[in-house]
């Protein structure tokens, strides 16, 4: 652990002003340290000679770090970071259109229907039904995806349907569980109850009470007493309506 931290310290030291026993030949004084030095000073250091001498940190120069090119306002209004490579374009994206009407072609071919089609970053799940309303058996639900992932590889150089996003097919569920897009649609301004994920300790959960307003690839918006509330979709354990709302 100590010739880790020392490599450690010593690296750090690197991209300040070095002290002179520090020293090393580089291309001018004045140079940047860069990444590859760093990695090429850290392969030939003899740590055992850091550890005997160790890093005076009065003889190391402080500079001010660079200033960040983040728009603060907008990275404080947004729960999620990073890139989500365009998984998280709205839901009417021409792109997303195209690919469900791929999805539903493919999986009347095979004499089902296609109820629904639920996008969320990095998931595209299709519920489908026979044409009597039943649901579909294993084998007959296994078929759907096999033939919905045929229908998109074709495609997938410019949709990036299947390169994004896992496919998961699936049958309806319990009537009270809202679960497809088309059911987010259909109870707009009802009661729901939003059971939400503590992302810190796993085995809390919360409920959130109000109307649900609208579902979008990344968040579930209700309002609760007047004020809106925008859960990110991956804290959603799930939506229900309340007993006396199941139709």
């Amino acid at each position: 652990m100590q010739r880790l931290l020392a490599l450690c310290a010593a690296a750090t030291a690197l991209y300040v002003t070095p002290p002179r026993r520090l020293q090393r030949i580089r291309a001018g004084d004045n140079d940047d340290v860069t990444e590859a030095d760093v990695r090429a000073w850290m392969e030939n250091a003899d740590v055992d000679e850091l550890l005997k001498g160790g890093i005076d940190l009065d003889e190391i120069e402080e500079r001010e770090l660079p200033e960040m090119k983040i728009d603060k306002k907008e990275y404080d209004a947004s729960p999620y970071v990073g890139d989500f490579d365009g998984t998280d374009d709205e839901l009417e994206a021409p792109w997303r259109t195209e690919a469900a009407q791929i999805c539903r072609e493919a999986i009347a071919a095979i004499g089902l229907e296609c109820a629904d089609v639920f996008w969320e970053p990095g998931v595209l799940r299709l519920t489908v039904k026979k044409s009597n309303g039943e649901a579909p058996d294993a084998e007959e639900t296994a078929d759907a995806s096999r033939a919905v992932v045929a229908a998109l590889e074709p495609r997938d150089d410019d949709l990036r349907v299947l390169a994004r996003h896992g496919v998961e097919v699936t049958s309806p569920g319990a009537s009270d569980l809202i679960t497809t897009q088309a059911a987010f649609e259909a109870f707009k301004g009802f009661d729901v109850t939003v059971r939400t994920l503590n992302p810190i300790e796993g085995g809390e959960e919360r409920t959130i009470e109000g109307r649900l307003q609208e579902r979008t690839t990344t968040d579930v918006v209700i309002n609760v007493k007047g004020r809106m509330v925008k859960i990110p979709w991956h804290l959603v354990g799930e939506v229900r309506l309340p007993p006396a709302k199941i139709e």
